[in-house]
């Protein structure tokens, strides 16, 4: 779906030859409507709930056209052909105290894309591992000049921050680490595919 040519600004960013990158979502109508949206769908204790949002269906709806906008602004910055993706599936990923979320990856599903509904800067940080084989990670080597030289970090830290998306390649592994404040933490996933 390309219906409109909408602005988006991108921190794209190759980690380990990676693609990653973040939006932040700036309309303030948009970010106000996407939130009461995702809010008026919840669970007896006041929680978002959802497994596929009617955001699916309706292709018209403001905050699906930013999405794939940002979804094709990612994809053309290393595809060099002109992809169409489909968004598959949208859920709201709930994160209470004391809650973490264990290492996976949303493969077989290309891209993956997580906006951010609410965070306190207390909230744990994505996790991001590695794709790469194994190999000699934070192993020190020392040089005959007397530099020392790190291997690499094995992991990066995405901090979550309000209206921000990030987008990264479904195969990625990740994880978020135990939320230690009392406040949950929320987010939308969604999953694309690229239709071949």
């Amino acid at each position: 779906m390309r219906k409109k040519n909408l602005t988006v600004r991108s921190n794209y960013r190759e980690i380990w030859s990676t693609p990653i990158s973040e939006y932040i979502l700036e309309d303030i109508t948009l970010q106000k409507y996407i939130t009461d949206m995702l809010f008026n769908q919840q669970d007896s204790y006041g929680n978002p709930v959802g497994n596929n949002f009617n955001i699916i269906d309706n292709q018209e709806d403001p905050f699906v056209q930013w999405t794939y906008s940002c979804v094709y602004d990612f994809l053309a910055k290393f595809y060099t052909t002109d992809k169409k993706v489909e968004l598959h599936r949208a859920w709201v990923s709930s994160q209470k105290p004391l809650e973490s979320v264990p290492v996976h990856s949303h493969a077989p599903v290309d891209v993956v894309a997580v906006y951010y509904i609410n965070t306190i800067p207390e909230h744990p940080e994505l996790l991001v591992y590695d794709p790469r084989p194994a190999h000699r990670f934070n192993e020190v080597v020392i040089e005959k000049n007397g530099i020392v030289l790190d291997d690499g970090a094995r992991n990066i830290f995405i901090k979550p921050e309000p209206y921000k998306m990030v987008l990264f390649p479904g195969y990625l592994l990740h994880s978020v680490n135990t939320n230690l404040t009392n406040v949950p933490r929320f987010s939308l996933a969604m999953n694309f595919k690229l239709l071949r």
